[in-house]
């Protein structure tokens, strides 16, 4: 039934009663201590009734309820001080030892009655315990019984219960003595004129202190510029206030203040333009903030413009005008709550815009005008800026202008028609630069003149064995016998030439036939073309004369390195000079195809 906190101190109490209980003889010593400690544990419990440690118990709140449970009143019931009816005094039983500590063991219901009695029994007699006890009477019809007698304690038995000293030295069970309250001295009394001097010096004293703070010049300027006497504000300045530096600084920093103040309210919508013009305007009066007050009053007519130039913003974005969107952006004033507002709409506008001018740049491309798309790029760049879309869109055109090349082509050489695809991509690659042409394009370019025969003529010899007077001919007879035309051709008065080819070339072809410029004799009646391929004879066109008609040539040449060809002249002629007889005319080396 003991609170929390003093329950383990109940439960060592009995434990040590138990342990003592078969030890004899009796130890006086150790009945006063166990006495002891079960007061501290009385006197706990009395505290807690007790509402005159109210702060105590707050400080132990947290060891003890805030009010004694039903078990905790009984408890205190039984451990009251007072004896019951008819008991006269301790038992005869009582003062035998192990009577006494089984006693203990019933603790708390018992305990502290015996005890509180035995204590009553110790009051009265103070030495009772240094003389013998004497046998207590017998009451009535009962026989009287020895008393056992209290033997000094040993200085063993003192040792072996030392932590039963512990226990009741412990700072947790030690009583709280209530310290007498110390009388409050008693103050002496002062004369009734005393006081009432001091007071009134006081009173004048803050009465001249008032007065001296009211008539302040800086309070009075505050005072006749509050209740709007601008005329007493200004006479106050200039008579009071000019002078002094400080002060003059301080009042113009004051209305440099205010001003501010209207132009914010402004800025935030919470008062309209003529609302703040008027308030400014009242700042007419002081001069000396004549600047300040023309400043704020022209940030206010740009104020005005701002918040117009939004508003058309948002008109022209709504009719689709998006330059006009874009130039009314710079009209609005970064101070302006609806400069973010008009940010947004000018990021719309200029992405707008610029698919805008890319889609005329592409319709143009699609039509074939280059110059013309790419100039609407280079004005949407101007216009706009340099934003990553118009250099993307640079980049996409000359990759359709290759694409487009090489369609063209393609659908050209599938016809056959080498020539005009070669063309078409050459033009190509013209316009559009080496930097800027694919390498698709180029490579297609060398395909497609891989398909086109050259014109022996276009090659340069690698070498020509024949006489010093002897010479080549080229081009220099266009005409044949039968009166056929060429645009090229190739002879010689005797001798060879030799060309590298390297095995670039399928064939060689051409005509060969005698010129309608020459006439033979019958000294130099004809001559003949041979060709060798690597030194080897691989073809031969027989005795050309004028009587002799044209013949076609076609050799395969793809196997050799190098061909030579060679002019034989026949009949009785000493100089043998006549080898032009056998022209070989448009002479075409068809290269071998890269695909």
């Amino acid at each position: 039934l003991l609170p929390t906190d003093l329950q383990p101190s109940g439960a060592l109490l009995e434990k040590e009663a138990a342990l003592f209980s078969e030890r004899e003889p009796a130890a006086p010593g150790l009945l006063q201590r166990l006495r002891s400690l079960a007061l501290q544990l009385l006197e706990k419990l009395r505290q807690k009734r007790d509402a005159r440690f109210e702060a105590e118990l707050a400080r132990e709140e947290e060891a003890f309820p805030d009010a004694l449970s039903p078990e905790e009143e009984a408890l205190l019931g039984e451990l009251s001080p007072e004896q019951p009816e008819g008991a006269a005094g301790l038992p005869a039983e009582a003062a035998r030892k192990p009577a006494l500590l089984r006693s203990l063991q019933k603790l708390p219901a018992q305990a502290g009655i015996l005890l509180e009695k035995l204590g009553q029994k110790q009051a009265v007699h103070p030495a009772a315990e240094k003389a013998e006890p004497a046998a207590e009477q017998p009451a009535s019809g009962q026989e009287a019984r020895p008393v056992a007698r209290e033997e000094p304690v040993s200085g063993r038995e003192e040792a072996d219960f030392s932590h039963i000293n512990q226990l009741v030295e412990h700072p947790a069970l030690q009583p709280r003595e209530l310290i007498p309250a110390e009388p409050a001295p008693q103050k002496k009394s002062r004369p009734l004129w005393w006081v009432l001097g001091i007071g009134a010096l006081l009173l004048l004293l803050g009465l001249g202190a008032g007065l001296l703070w009211y008539k302040e010049p800086l309070r009075s300027f505050e005072r006749a510029y509050s209740a709007g006497d601008y005329a007493q504000a200004l006479n106050v300045y200039s008579q009071r206030i000019r002078g002094d530096a400080e002060k003059a600084a301080a009042v113009q920093a004051q209305l440099e203040a205010e001003a501010a103040l209207i132009y914010g309210e402004y800025l935030r919508e919470s008062s309209s333009r003529e609302e703040a013009e008027a308030a400014l305007q009242r700042l007419s009066n002081f001069p000396f903030v004549d600047d300040c007050r023309v400043e704020y009053l022209a940030q206010i007519e740009a104020m005005e413009a701002s918040r117009l130039a939004f508003a058309q913003m948002e008109e022209a974005m709504s009719r689709g005008e998006y330059t006009e969107v874009i130039a009314l952006a710079e009209q609005v004033l970064p101070e302006d709550g609806n400069h973010a507002a008009a940010l947004s709409l000018r990021e719309q506008a200029v992405e707008a815009q610029s698919e805008f001018m890319l889609q005329q740049a592409r319709s143009l491309l699609e039509l074939g005008n280059y110059d013309e798309a790419f100039a609407k790029i280079t004005a949407a760049e101007e216009q706009l800026g340099a934003l990553p879309q118009f250099e993307s869109a640079r980049a996409d055109a000359y990759q359709y202008i290759n694409n487009q090349a090489l369609d063209e082509a393609a659908a050209m050489a599938a016809q056959n028609n080498y020539s005009a695809a070669l063309s078409r991509l050459q033009k190509a690659a013209e316009y559009l630069g080496e930097e800027h042409s694919s390498q698709e394009l180029l490579h297609k370019i060398d395909v497609y003149i891989s398909y086109i025969p050259v014109s022996l003529l276009e090659l340069s010899y690698e070498s020509m064995d024949c006489r010093e007077d002897d010479q080549l001919y080229r081009s220099y007879h266009l005409t044949d016998n039968q009166g056929s035309s060429y645009s090229s051709s190739i002879s010689m008065s005797a001798g060879s030439v030799t060309y590298a080819l390297n095995g670039k070339y399928r064939s060689l072809s051409g005509v060969v036939g005698f010129p309608a410029e020459a006439s033979s004799t019958a000294l130099a009646p004809s001559a003949r073309l041979e060709i060798y391929g690597d030194g080897a004879l691989i073809w031969s066109s027989g005795e050309i004369s004028a009587a002799v008609s044209p013949q076609n040539l076609w050799v395969d040449v793809q196997p050799y390195e190098k061909i030579s060809l060679k002019w034989v002249c026949t009949g009785l002629g000493l100089w043998n000079s006549w080898g032009y007889y056998a022209t070989l005319f448009s002479p075409s080396l068809q290269p071998v195809p890269l695909e």
